[in-house]
């Protein structure tokens, strides 16, 4: 069961649920000068109750969001459960027969067996109603995990990519209502397979040669040891089926982005961007921390860039800016015996700094911290690794929550930092986004401090911004 205190405070520039918990983001599209979103949502939480449905979000900046209630309810259609994680596809070539400007949702159903069912909007996504031909992925053969479908347009075809334990399952369908299996991805080693998504991304300065790159969620750490995560690789579409071309790499290096969505174009008049967001959270100790009346946040919204070698950067997306309270810019030294503090009067704020006179081969560290919590990050020069502890006293002992992780890092990077930080999240993105970090924060305590030490003398140039919507 869900621990909620009503007296902790919310965030300043990430999503405030209305009561309940949240999870997973579904679904992310542009319509009428609006990025509209979906995320799981369970109303029933606070006194143990279950059940998620989607809940239905609409913004102009990713700060502020107007809440448009539930758009897909649970229990409604027949003994098939909860409205679990899928995502959308505008029919504008009318192949399911519900018209040209229907929206099909496709969506897990939890029940006896893990199903697809399909749901349809008729007013721009703000209701769905069930359709008809439910479930139309029966799930003949009893697989478990069966579920979280993307769904996809393959010229007059529609295509389900769907998480099936260690691999994705690939499904086609020329009526978006009966599918025949095509194919499948073998993701061995990273424990189950959750939320795949597909789109196409430009390569960086060649706005003209596109790769598609295949993102996906896993809660193993056999990989990487550094928990649940998001993953991508990149590659290309032969008749509506993945080949991958690289190497699959960790999208966010921290232990709370998961339940991911990213942001593409899908029809003609939308916006040409790549944006994802993420759940930030972790499964691991979700129902060990307390919360608000509002359990659960989104991450800042990132834009998505890929280089020519492959690499995903990340970097804060927001459409109209921030507002802040002040500014300060200033420079300060940390030498071997002496280290550097930055204080801040507040919960939510943005420090970014660069660092002169660091040697290739000398180690730093910066840690947030605040009244009974601290996250720190301690680069080593030599291997060129972050190490990063996370301490807070409500939850001693909690192994996965406090468990130290490593990522390389490039030298460069390690040197240019920008850290958002709000009550109850802290994403770090090092150099021009190739590292990201994401954590989650217990209740904020105003008077917040960022600590620098390290074993060469050292000149950190920071600019502070105190957030205030």
């Amino acid at each position: 069961m869900y621990l909620f205190n009503k007296n902790f405070n919310k965030n300043i520039f990430h999503l405030n649920t209305v009561p309940g918990f949240m999870n997973d983001i579904q679904s992310i599209f542009y319509k009428n000068a609006l990025y509209h979103l979906y995320y799981l949502w369970n109303g029933d939480a606070s006194w143990g109750g279950n059940g998620t449905e989607w809940r239905h979000l609409t913004t102009d900046d990713f700060i502020h969001f107007a809440d448009h209630g539930v758009a897909i309810p649970k229990y409604c259609v027949g003994q098939q459960g909860d409205v679990a994680t899928g995502s959308i596809l505008f029919d504008k070539d009318n192949i399911a027969g519900y018209g040209t400007e229907a929206i099909l949702g496709y969506a897990t159903a939890f029940g006896d067996k893990q199903r697809t069912n399909l749901w349809v909007s008729l007013d721009g996504g703000y209701s769905y109603i069930p359709s008809e031909y439910n479930p139309v992925q029966d799930n003949a053969l009893n697989l478990d995990p069966f579920r979280d479908p993307f769904v996809m347009q393959d010229n007059q075809n529609i295509l389900i990519y769907l998480a099936e334990s260690n691999k994705i399952g690939i499904y086609r369908s020329p009526n978006g209502k009966n599918f025949t299996y095509v194919g499948g991805i073998m993701l061995d080693g990273y424990g189950l397979i959750e939320c795949p998504c597909l789109c196409q991304i430009a390569i960086e300065n060649n706005p003209l040669q596109k790769k598609t790159v295949l993102f996906f969620d896993a809660n193993g750490d056999a990989i990487d040891q550094l928990s649940t995560g998001a993953y991508y690789c990149v590659g290309h579409l032969d008749a509506g089926i993945f080949k991958q071309e690289s190497e699959i790499k960790r999208l966010d290096k921290g232990p709370d982005f998961y339940g991911s969505r990213v942001y593409f174009p899908m029809k003609a008049d939308d916006i040409d961007q790549r944006l994802i967001l993420g759940w930030v959270n972790n499964w691991n100790y979700a129902q060990n921390i307390a919360y608000s009346e509002s359990a659960g946040t989104m991450s800042l919204c990132r834009q998505l860039t890929l280089t020519a070698d492959n690499n995903i950067l990340m970097t804060p997306f927001f459409p109209k800016g921030i507002t802040t309270s002040s500014i300060e810019k200033n420079s300060i030294t940390a030498t071997a015996k002496a280290a550097a503090e930055i204080t801040i009067a507040a919960d939510s704020y943005k420090l970014e700094w660069d660092i002169d006179d660091a040697h290739p081969q000398a180690g730093y560290s910066f840690t947030v911290q605040g009244n009974g919590w601290l996250v720190a990050f301690h680069y080593w020069g030599a291997d060129k690794t972050i190490h990063v502890e996370r301490k807070c006293t409500d939850y001693s002992g909690n192994e996965e929550f406090e468990k130290i992780r490593v990522f390389s890092l490039n030298g460069e990077d390690a040197f240019h930092v920008s850290l958002f930080v709000d009550t109850h999240t802290i994403e770090v993105f090092f150099g021009q986004g190739a590292s990201v970090y994401t954590a989650y924060k217990v209740n904020g305590s105003t008077g917040d401090k960022v600590v620098s030490s390290t074993d060469h003398d050292i000149t950190i140039h920071y600019t502070k911004q105190i957030i205030t919507a």
